[in-house]
């Protein structure tokens, strides 16, 4: 089932998404709470998405990061 939202539910969910992360200050800490409530925004359900945890290569293609 499909559900429209509008331009003002969107950006009210994501000032209230960056005002519960504002004070996080490390990445691992709460990845993911970050990405569940992320997804909340848009109206996705987070359970239906594949997450895949994988080694990243940065720009200059030297060195690792993570996803």
């Amino acid at each position: 089932m499909s559900v429209t939202l509008n331009l003002n539910t969107i950006r009210q969910r994501a000032s209230a998404f960056s005002k519960a992360f504002e004070c996080v200050t490390s990445e691992k800490e709460r990845d993911q709470d970050f990405m569940r409530d992320f997804c909340k925004i848009f109206g996705i359900n987070p359970n239906r998405i594949d997450w895949q945890d994988g080694d990243a290569v940065t720009f200059n293609y030297r060195d690792f990061g993570f996803l």
